[in-house]
């Protein structure tokens, strides 16, 4: 078993994790990744107090019209995450185009990168 460091975040299977430094932004980083086809599932992370930046390298098997709709299964999946970590009736929204909003209130934003290749 695998020893687990609390300093460190942990990834389900099929996904790793690369720290980078607070001023590098995560999202020009991963599109630079994976311009090199790196494998999938590369999650690049920096965190401060009360600040968490995460891009995620991934490799659809569908047409990217198809994928577009993975977009809004990314949100949701943001909304489930935030909403597990305040009570029942925490209200999180979506503004077009990127924005989080929890209560009312400006929580962070998404951005999307796909190769036309």
């Amino acid at each position: 078993m695998k020893k687990i460091d609390k300093n460190q975040p942990s990834f389900p299977p099929l996904f790793r994790g690369k720290a980078l430094p607070l001023k590098k932004s995560t999202f020009h980083n991963a599109i630079e990744e994976a311009k090199k086809n790196i494998d999938p599932g590369l999650i690049l992370y920096n965190e401060d107090i009360g600040e968490l930046n995460a891009s995620i390298i991934l490799a659809p098997d569908i047409k990217l019209k198809q994928a577009l709709g993975m977009i809004l299964v990314n949100q949701m999946g943001v909304a489930d995450s935030l909403g597990s970590l305040g009570p029942p009736e925490l209200a999180i929204h979506f503004n077009w185009p990127n924005r989080i909003r929890v209560n009312g209130a400006y929580c962070g934003y998404t951005f999307y990168q796909a190769s036309t290749k």
